[in-house]
């Protein structure tokens, strides 16, 4: 089959670009309408599971695990026993899902307190999570259905409408902040919106799989090889791929009783996820098809050079976002949230859970490349074990923090960095063990020069904010501090650029791809 035409990749690009921009937009409209108090938690934390696996069945394992799957189905049975193959998966997820949303009718309010919601807001987290929890149908019919396009060169579909969804919730937030309704309705209101939208996206997805010139075989499910194939790669794959987001829940769950907090990491977090999504995506575009191509034809130093460009390519792109991410947690957070019931006292405890999440960046980037070495070998062992690690290193320092006293959200953000920090040295120390990785001087020289230039990146931002902030200090206005902080990202992006090109880093993508 041939590879999908430059025009597709581009209109798939762009859906994913928008998509993360609107998803963004939407959270910022939830910090505006409900700021960071206890009908925002219970919201936010009735979202969380359905969100997560949305996220997780539309970019993790199951994906990846499905479309090799199913080709391999396609080319060994025919056509087919390739449609029957994907019949009894879907059929099997939705059994599945009906029955996850049985347990969640019954045990709503005992889930919703495991995830960390207070106790006063316990009922409303539950109603919220019900109304929700139809999304998570949803995500597994559109993941099914948009990798059976995906082998059939059809990409633009099932990428818009991703976008479609959080297009409308953007509109309903909008509506809201113009038609204010009593926050508990409001909550519940968008809670049921995104249950529903996720449905509609996936069944619309299912329709045109059944309408096209190949639709499905319905099968009941049968304990096949190939279904024992696609559990033993999907299950694995689903829990690396959320490694961050499963820590998350760790944090919200021990950080639930504290009024505001949940609400504080949340919009923090969904500003790192920014770059750490765009960084995941060149990763797997860039470096995945180019380490495969070189560990299945037992080239080891190719696979090393491979890597070598992998992991300074990660950090290349993760280095200098954290560093500004940090540096600009303030500003970002105040021009972002700092909105309607948002409050200063919530914006700082924002940019202090930002900048502790920012740190995690070159982990979590180094930690991916990690494991896409072991993917390309076939082999799901050793990530799965570096994904443990780092989350139960995530679980031991929030127990720490609890036993200490009363937390604040940079010292949980800081915990999950850690975390990070955890899985990435896993991952490496496998990575020299059981692939016998080791990285050439060429590699610590330009990631010597990452860092400067990084350094110079943060002087020269510093030095944008003392030049500016003074001639703008009486001219205050939203306009004004978006204007500026614009200046700032944007000129710390130009510094960047000329540093990392007159240190030779801007080649690495071609040469990855080479």
């Amino acid at each position: 089959m041939p590879p999908p035409g430059r025009l597709a990749s581009l209109v798939v690009g762009a859906a994913a670009a928008l998509s993360r921009l609107l998803g963004f937009a939407r959270d910022v409209g939830l910090a505006v309408l409900f700021g960071a108090g206890p009908v925002g938690d219970a919201l936010l934390i009735a979202l969380r599971l359905p969100n997560l696996v949305r996220r997780v069945l539309g970019e993790g394992g199951l994906h990846t695990a499905f479309v090799p799957l199913m080709l391999g189905e396609h080319a060994r049975e025919g056509e087919q026993a390739a449609r029957q193959f994907a019949g009894q998966v879907m059929v099997s997820l939705a059994l599945l899902f009906s029955l996850m949303a049985v347990v969640v009718q019954c045990l709503a309010v005992p889930l919703v307190l495991l995830l960390g919601a207070p106790a006063q807001t316990a009922d409303l987290a539950a109603q919220a999570l019900v109304l929700a929890f139809p999304m998570v149908a949803g995500s597994g019919l559109a993941a099914v259905a948009s990798a059976i396009l995906a082998t059939r060169q059809k990409f633009a579909l099932a990428a818009w409408s991703g976008v479609l969804i959080n297009m409308v919730l953007v509109l309903a937030l909008i509506w809201l902040t113009n038609h204010p309704l009593e926050p508990s309705q409001a909550a519940l209101g968008l809670a049921a919106l995104s249950g529903a939208s996720g449905l509609v996206q996936g069944l619309v997805l299912l329709l045109v799989v059944q309408s096209s010139e190949s639709p499905l075989r319905w099968a009941r499910p049968r304990w096949t090889p190939a279904i024992r194939r696609f559990i033993a790669i999907c299950a694995p794959g689903m829990v690396i791929a959320a490694s961050s987001q499963l820590a998350f829940l760790i944090l919200v769950s021990q950080a639930g009783q504290q009024s505001g907090l949940v609400s504080q990491l949340y919009f923090a977090d969904r500003v790192t996820q920014l770059p750490f999504g765009f960084i995941a995506a060149v990763l797997a575009i860039v470096v995945l098809p180019a380490i495969s191509r070189d560990a299945l034809a037992a080239d080891r130093p190719a696979f090393g050079r491979g890597m070598d460009r992998a992991m300074l390519l990660s950090l290349v792109l993760a280095v200098p976002a954290s560093g500004g991410l940090v540096l600009l947690a303030d500003p970002i957070s105040h021009v972002l949230f700092e909105h309607g019931a948002f409050d200063p006292a919530a914006r700082q405890a924002t940019a202090g859970a930002l900048a502790g999440f920012a740190l995690a960046l070159p982990a979590l980037a180094v930690g991916r490349v990690c494991a896409h070495g072991f993917f390309a070998h076939g082999r799901i062992r050793e990530p799965l074990l570096a994904t443990v690690a780092g989350l139960a290193a995530v679980l031991v320092v929030c127990l720490l923090l609890r036993h200490g006293g009363q937390p604040d959200a940079r010292a949980f953000a800081l915990s999950l960095s850690a975390g990070a920090g955890i899985e990435m040295l896993v991952g490496l120390g496998f990575l020299l063990v059981r692939l016998s990785w080791r990285p050439e001087r060429t590699m610590l020289r330009d990631l010597l020069f990452c860092m400067i230039a990084t350094a110079l990146m943060l002087a020269g931002v510093e030095l944008i904010a003392a030049l500016l902030d003074p001639i703008l200090s009486d001219r205050r206005s939203f306009g004004v501090e978006i204007l500026s902080l614009l200046a700032k990202c944007l000129g710390g992006c130009g510094i960047y650029g000329l540093c990392a090109s007159g240190f030779g880093l801007l080649t690495l993508q071609h040469t990855a791809q080479n």
